[in-house]
């Protein structure tokens, strides 16, 4: 399957967020855990301020994203805009068919984790595995993380108008970024792979998630290079 293109709505979400304060701390846990990484985010205010102090029918989101993009490339080379598309469509918790089926994966690999017995058949060892990694971590707890500024506040008000907890995609982004970290890790064969498939096959029907929709793993469960380090 392609990698989808992300739209420029997309692009300003993921800017937005990573611009609050709150959430410097935990880019390590989203995979983002590069110097470049903080000094890009810590970064992104001013030039998101000033594009919300123009009147709305002069804001472009593409105009913004691209001069933000070009600006990284500058500071830290041609490869950092691609590191931070690949976060932005494999981590963080953008919309997409892609970002389903992956979501689809944690749900089957997760589901019998502390209690074995919701497993309808045996476990393969690549899943075993990769449950003891996530258990190595526990959850990030996002009812903890609090608007730490003005700005944060702002951010937060819009997605609450939205129906949104604001700080629920941090939580999101740090458990796909285990759970890939995990997989690309155990992953050690194409044996484990196949074995892990059909085994998420059968778990899938148990579960009423629709077969056609449960991607092959070594399509989907992917950690980009840009993402390894």
């Amino acid at each position: 399957m392609m990698i989808p293109e992300l739209k420029p709505q997309d692009w300003y979400l993921v800017l937005r967020d990573l611009s609050m304060d709150a959430v410097q701390a935990y880019l390590p846990a989203m995979g983002l855990q590069r110097p470049e990484d903080s000094l890009f985010a810590s970064g992104l205010k001013p030039t998101l301020e000033t594009y919300l102090r123009q009147p709305a029918n002069q804001r472009s989101q593409e105009q913004l994203t691209s001069a933000i993009l070009r600006d990284a490339e500058k500071k830290w080379g041609f490869e950092y805009p691609l590191r931070l598309r690949d976060w932005s469509i494999f981590i963080y918790p953008t919309q997409t068919s892609y970002r389903h089926e992956i979501f689809h994966w944690q749900i089957i690999v997760k589901r019998g984790a502390k209690n074995p017995s919701k497993d309808v058949q045996p476990v393969p060892q690549i899943i075993q595995r990769v449950r003891n990694v996530l258990a190595e971590t526990g959850p990030i707890d996002t009812n903890r993380i609090v608007p730490t500024s003005e700005w944060d506040t702002v951010a937060c008000q819009e997605r609450h108008e939205e129906g949104i907890g604001c700080f629920e995609w941090v939580g999101a982004a740090v458990q796909n970024f285990r759970f890939l970290h995990a997989w690309v890790r155990e992953a050690k064969s194409k044996e484990d792979v196949e074995q892990a498939y059909l085994w998420a096959l059968s778990e899938a029907q148990f579960l009423k998630i629709q077969i056609k929709t449960l991607g092959r793993p070594e399509e989907f469960l992917n950690l980009p290079q840009s993402l390894r380090s």
